[in-house]
């Protein structure tokens, strides 16, 4: 699936969040090569931001 939304969004931006305690989430996402840019919190709870470029 993320295959197919890179192809049909060429040079798109994308960006995600991800609760920083979902660590599968994480490090499955980063093996596709999505980077991590930033973080934050939200009702007592931190998400990582991260990016990609389609």
């Amino acid at each position: 699936m993320f295959k197919a939304l890179r192809e049909q969004l060429p040079g798109q931006e994308g960006i995600l969040f991800i609760r920083r305690d979902n660590e599968p989430s994480l490090r499955a996402h980063k093996r596709m090569g999505i980077n991590e840019v930033a973080e934050f919190e939200f009702n007592g709870t931190t998400y990582a931001v991260l990016s990609y470029v389609g």
